[in-house]
């Protein structure tokens, strides 16, 4: 089961939005089926799909309840591991055990034979949560906005990346993948093409646009590729979860 951790440091550059819009693809359009794992303490993946509170969360299930009892159906095919922000305090006491940055791994094993892709939304730093993250994950998306200041930290994330793995051998990273893209900005169009001269194949080939659309979609609780799926955005992200299988499929012959 691909474990695919949407990871950057930087904060405003569309994680959540990103990993809700790939799950809802995956299973409405590929008839994959999702776990999404909400690893932020600040819950926006959560605030976005679920319209009240969970009864249980990511808290939960590293403490060991049982991961039926906390996952919530978002649409079939599709369940979320909602966040809290007991998180941030669990995060502290994962950073005081010796294989703290197992635990996520460990949680998740059960999941295996129940998910074709299990997707984890990470907080905006590199932190005990993120490396907990990338110790599950054996493949990394790294959404990036299209901004010098955004791309500025993305080589440090693929040194935490391999230094996470301890240098396995197999790749890890899946992809990097423009967002909040302004075609009109010429600064826009450099930053991708600047991504994709220093990273070649690595970087999705559809960026995705920038749209309040995206906002408008989280106040009904549904991606923009339920919403409205003919919107340039949502198309965008069907593209970049197309190339999400396939490049998990080559993943799984290498």
């Amino acid at each position: 089961m691909p474990v695919i951790a949407v990871a950057n440091q930087k904060g405003g550059v569309a994680k959540s939005t990103t990993a809700a819009n790939l799950a809802w693809s995956l299973a409405e359009d590929h008839g994959a089926r999702v776990c999404l794992v909400d690893f932020d303490p600040q819950g926006s993946l959560t605030e976005m799909l679920l319209a009240d509170p969970p009864a249980a969360t990511m808290a939960d299930l590293l403490g060991g309840t049982p991961w039926q009892q906390v996952a919530r159906e978002v649409r079939p095919g599709l369940a979320l591991l909602p966040a809290s922000e007991e998180l941030a305090e669990l995060a502290l006491a994962l950073g005081r055990e010796s294989e703290g940055a197992l635990a996520l791994r460990r949680a998740l094993q059960p999941l295996q034979r129940a998910f074709d892709f299990t997707l984890v939304d990470t907080p905006p730093s590199l932190g005990t949560l993120t490396v907990n993250a990338l110790c599950a994950a054996n493949a990394v998306l790294v959404p990036v906005a299209c901004s010098t200041i955004a791309v500025a930290g993305l080589a440090q994330l693929l040194d935490t990346v391999e230094a996470a793995r301890g240098g396995a051998p197999e790749p890890t990273l899946l992809g990097i993948l423009p967002v909040l893209f302004d075609a009109r900005t010429l600064h826009h169009r450099e930053v991708a093409e600047g991504l994709r001269r220093e990273f070649g194949d690595a970087v999705l080939p559809q960026p995705i646009p920038r749209t309040v659309r995206f906002e408008d979609a989280n106040v009904v609780h549904q991606p923009l590729v339920a919403m409205s799926p003919a919107h340039p955005g949502a198309e965008a992200y069907r593209a970049a979860a197309a190339q999400l299988v396939q490049r998990s499929r080559t993943r799984r012959r290498a």
